[in-house]
């Protein structure tokens, strides 16, 4: 494989070069060779974890610069029957201040990030997603390995 640099300019405000780097790096694009996954597999990123990136999303939208990096969600379990799924999952804060940053004034800042995120979900999944969220303080679960691990930001070794 030959390792010969390129050197190209291009203007995303302008567009002026595009057309030239796209040929260069479909021209150095790997070959196609067998599948690494059966073709109706979409991603390999395991569900659950896609499930809860949709509500943390969805609460940092809400939220915004409230609590911006102290609150992880975990998708407990997934009860499916049929096209429908009952999603259960638990949004980890902190400190028990942010609890009730996280529900809101009468439950309506959960209840709004149930209701942006379970059509998302079932778009995603071709179901009919109904979700239960729970908060939960966690003290420190930023340091928990067996916490992290959960959550899926820790592999297994």
């Amino acid at each position: 494989m030959s390792r010969d640099a390129a050197w190209l300019s291009a203007s995303a405000a302008g567009g002026a070069g595009v057309e030239a780097v796209t040929d260069a790096l479909f021209a150095r694009a790997a070959p196609a060779d067998e599948l690494l996954f059966p073709e109706d597999v979409v991603s390999d990123y395991p569900r659950k974890l896609a499930i809860a990136d949709v509500i943390r999303e969805k609460l940092f939208s809400r939220l915004l610069d409230e609590l911006p990096h102290e609150v992880a969600v975990r998708v407990d379990e997934i009860v499916e029957t049929g096209g429908e799924w009952r999603i259960l999952a638990t949004i980890l804060v902190n400190r028990y201040s942010q609890k009730g940053i996280v529900i809101g004034d009468k439950g309506r800042t959960i209840r709004a990030v149930k209701r942006a995120a379970e059509p998302e979900i079932g778009q995603m999944f071709d179901v009919t997603a109904h979700l239960e969220l729970w908060v939960k303080e966690e003290k420190d679960w930023m340091k928990n390995f067996f916490l992290l691990r959960q959550l899926g930001y820790i592999g297994d070794r």
